[in-house]
């Protein structure tokens, strides 16, 4: 679809995961860099979805190191003490 007409929320939100993960082409890419420069929305959303993807791969680097550490070291007091490396955002 033609990334100057009016999206639903649910295009949008598709359109910015497309985004922040690096997956717009070329044309895709330019035409959505325009819209972020007139459209707050769009800037918010992005920013959300950044925040939500960091988020993830937070959780899931901490609950691999986690589950490393505890078979590593099953004994271990750090073992049952969840990492703590991810700030909040």
């Amino acid at each position: 679809s033609d990334l100057s007409d009016v999206l639903s929320a649910d295009e949008l939100s598709w359109l910015v995961f497309r985004f922040v993960a690096g997956e717009l082409s070329g044309d895709e890419l330019a035409a959505f860099e325009q819209r972020l420069e007139v459209d707050q929305a769009a800037r918010e959303a992005v920013a959300e979805m950044v925040e939500l993807t960091t988020a993830v791969q937070c959780v899931a680097s901490t609950d691999v190191t986690h589950a490393v550490e505890s078979r590593r070291d099953s004994d271990s007091q750090l073992a049952s003490t969840p990492s703590t490396s991810c700030a909040t955002v």
